[in-house]
């Protein structure tokens, strides 16, 4: 999106098309917490926090925060839009998996070995 006006106007058509089809987008209203998130992603020479990134005030009433980094299908995506911090944290969960799968098996074969 060109604007924040933009992303704003693009994010109330979509409302709004939801609408036709009798869907729900839930956004924030009345004290509940929005389930639809938004994340903005800055032209490489803007810094993420030189940008507005408060939340979307839509037509309806209803708000659209933007988060940093977002969440969608276990994967998160940040304003970078690179993927190391996903990696790595897959990396890191699978080398604990592996540790503790080691352990057990060292733990087991030390106990045959005794008896």
């Amino acid at each position: 999106m060109a604007s924040r006006a933009a992303f704003l106007a693009g994010t109330n058509a979509i409302y709004a098309h939801m609408r036709l089809f009798r869907l729900l987008m839930n956004v924030e209203s009345r004290g509940k917490k929005s389930k639809t998130e938004a994340i903005y992603c800055s032209a490489r020479v803007n810094a993420y926090g030189d940008s507005d990134t408060s939340d979307l005030v839509l037509d309806c009433g209803g708000t659209v925060s933007c988060t940093q980094p977002f969440a969608y299908l276990g994967s998160f995506f940040y304003c970078g839009l690179l993927n190391h911090h996903d990696v790595n944290g897959r990396i890191k969960k699978a080398a604990q998996a592996f540790r503790r799968a080691l352990q057990l098996c060292l733990q087991l074969s030390w106990c045959s070995r005794a008896a």
